[in-house]
């Protein structure tokens, strides 16, 4: 349905909102404002969560402030430290994407994935091809919280298929946006790290953090079917013994 709209979108940007969810009358002011005043390609900002009973939850708290992205190590270095983070996370709903990047460039939505992962893989090509990003320290969208949705329940069902998808849906777009051999580089990290944040929430409820899991993956194992295996087994054992996590930043 998101491809099917792009094919008719006519204007400068274009956001997307989920059906059961709202916008505060001055959201997409708010982000067109940013993108404008900053000459940015994509303006993002916050959510409120909207219980059930009609009371506004806690927000997410996205990190403000103007990135630039437009060199290769700075493409790279958002990727991996505020993309795939809570610093910025890959939410499309709390984003003002620009159809000129989008239309030039051929971006879509990947239709294999899963309604589960088609944010991250149409956020993550669209960096791949702007130059500046604007975070703004505003909430604006209101994301309806339901008992058994989709995204309550994901986090104890890890989807590593949807997940092997996006990256692979990903490939050809990285190796057109960079040389080959960052092109190659990206790949490889970027297979690790869309692994290790999907396991590491579901394993948070047995004590471990995040980051703890997602750097132990990235450690032990040197490949794809390795990680399946290495996965499974933690999965089972929900711990990994002694490990001492390294730094999170990522550098390439």
């Amino acid at each position: 349905a998101r491809n099917y709209g792009l094919q008719y979108a006519s204007g400068k940007y274009v956001t997307f909102c989920d059906s059961d969810d709202m916008y505060a009358p001055d959201w997409i002011e708010t982000l067109l404002s940013a993108c404008e005043t900053t000459g940015s390609d994509v303006g993002i900002g916050n959510y409120i969560k909207l219980q059930q009973d009609g009371f506004l939850g806690d927000a997410s708290a996205h990190e403000a402030g103007m990135e630039n992205v437009k060199k290769t190590d700075e493409k790279t270095a958002y990727i991996f430290n505020k993309l795939l983070t809570p610093d910025h996370g890959w939410e499309v709903c709390l984003r003002l994407f620009s159809m000129e990047i989008i239309r030039r460039e051929n971006l879509q939505f990947c239709e294999s994935c899963g309604n589960f992962a088609e944010d991250l893989g149409f956020t993550l090509t669209y960096m791949l091809f702007a130059n500046r990003v604007i975070s703004v320290d505003a909430a604006g969208y209101q994301y309806r919280i339901r008992s058994g949705s989709m995204m309550n329940t994901s986090a104890c069902n890890p989807r590593l298929d949807s997940i092997q998808a996006v990256y692979t849906f990903c490939h050809p777009v990285i190796c057109r946006a960079f040389d080959p051999v960052t092109a190659e580089t990206l790949y490889k990290n970027l297979q690790f790290y869309l692994l290790g944040n999907q396991i590491s929430s579901y394993l948070w409820a047995s004590g471990m953090a995040p980051d703890t899991f997602r750097t132990f993956v990235m450690d032990v194992t040197p490949d794809w079917p390795a990680m399946k295996v290495q996965i499974s087994e933690l999965l089972h054992q929900k711990t990994v013994g002694s490990y001492i996590p390294r730094s999170r930043k990522a550098e390439f």
